[in-house]
Protein backbone atom coordinates (compact mmCIF):
# COMPACT_ATOMS: atom_id res chain seq x y z
CA UNK A 1 0.00 0.00 0.00
CA UNK A 2 0.96 3.58 0.58
CA UNK A 3 3.42 2.75 3.38
CA UNK A 4 5.34 0.30 1.20
CA UNK A 5 5.43 2.83 -1.64
CA UNK A 6 6.63 5.58 0.70
CA UNK A 7 9.34 3.24 2.01
CA UNK A 8 10.45 2.41 -1.51
CA UNK A 9 10.61 6.08 -2.45
CA UNK A 10 12.59 6.87 0.71
CA UNK A 11 15.08 4.06 0.01
CA UNK A 12 15.63 5.07 -3.62
CA UNK A 13 15.86 8.76 -2.64
CA UNK A 14 18.52 7.94 -0.03
CA UNK A 15 20.54 5.95 -2.57
CA UNK A 16 20.29 8.77 -5.11
CA UNK A 17 21.31 11.39 -2.52
CA UNK A 18 24.31 9.26 -1.57
CA UNK A 19 25.38 8.93 -5.20
CA UNK A 20 24.92 12.66 -5.74
CA UNK A 21 26.97 13.45 -2.62
CA UNK A 22 29.79 11.25 -3.96
CA UNK A 23 29.61 13.05 -7.30
CA UNK A 24 28.57 9.92 -9.16
CA UNK A 25 25.07 11.01 -10.19
CA UNK A 26 23.87 14.20 -11.87
CA UNK A 27 22.60 16.51 -9.11
CA UNK A 28 18.81 16.63 -9.46
CA UNK A 29 15.82 16.72 -7.12
CA UNK A 30 16.27 13.30 -5.47
CA UNK A 31 12.64 13.05 -4.33
CA UNK A 32 11.26 13.71 -7.80
CA UNK A 33 13.85 11.46 -9.43
CA UNK A 34 13.00 8.61 -7.04
CA UNK A 35 9.32 8.87 -8.01
CA UNK A 36 10.14 8.99 -11.73
CA UNK A 37 12.50 6.01 -11.57
CA UNK A 38 10.10 3.89 -9.52
CA UNK A 39 7.26 4.71 -11.90
CA UNK A 40 9.40 3.83 -14.91
CA UNK A 41 10.48 0.57 -13.28
CA UNK A 42 6.88 -0.36 -12.48
CA UNK A 43 5.81 0.23 -16.08
CA UNK A 44 8.85 -1.61 -17.42
CA UNK A 45 7.98 -4.58 -15.22
CA UNK A 46 4.39 -4.63 -16.50
CA UNK A 47 5.58 -4.41 -20.09
CA UNK A 48 8.12 -7.21 -19.60
CA UNK A 49 5.49 -9.45 -17.99
CA UNK A 50 2.96 -8.75 -20.73
CA UNK A 51 5.36 -9.20 -23.65
CA UNK A 52 7.88 -11.64 -22.20
CA UNK A 53 10.61 -9.41 -23.59
CA UNK A 54 13.53 -7.67 -22.01
CA UNK A 55 13.48 -4.49 -24.10
CA UNK A 56 11.91 -2.49 -21.27
CA UNK A 57 14.58 -3.69 -18.85
CA UNK A 58 17.31 -2.58 -21.26
CA UNK A 59 15.66 0.83 -21.49
CA UNK A 60 15.60 1.18 -17.70
CA UNK A 61 19.32 0.32 -17.61
CA UNK A 62 20.00 3.00 -20.23
CA UNK A 63 17.99 5.59 -18.27
CA UNK A 64 19.88 4.84 -15.07
CA UNK A 65 23.24 4.86 -16.88
CA UNK A 66 22.31 8.29 -18.23
CA UNK A 67 22.28 9.68 -14.69
CA UNK A 68 25.95 8.84 -14.12
CA UNK A 69 28.43 11.68 -14.31
CA UNK A 70 31.35 11.18 -16.71
CA UNK A 71 34.75 10.52 -15.20
CA UNK A 72 37.54 13.06 -15.63
CA UNK A 73 41.05 12.10 -16.76
CA UNK A 74 42.06 11.68 -13.10
CA UNK A 75 39.22 9.22 -12.56
CA UNK A 76 37.19 11.65 -10.47
CA UNK A 77 33.62 12.36 -11.43
CA UNK A 78 32.98 15.65 -13.19
CA UNK A 79 30.37 17.76 -11.40
CA UNK A 80 28.28 19.77 -13.86
CA UNK A 81 26.77 23.12 -13.01
CA UNK A 82 23.07 22.89 -12.29
CA UNK A 83 21.22 23.28 -15.56
CA UNK A 84 24.31 22.49 -17.64
CA UNK A 85 23.95 19.86 -20.35
CA UNK A 86 26.35 17.01 -20.99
Amino acid sequence: GDEARAGSVALVRAMLESGMARGEIVPLDAEALAHVLLGACAEATLHAVETGGGAAVEIIHRLIDGLALPRTRTGAKAVPRRGATR
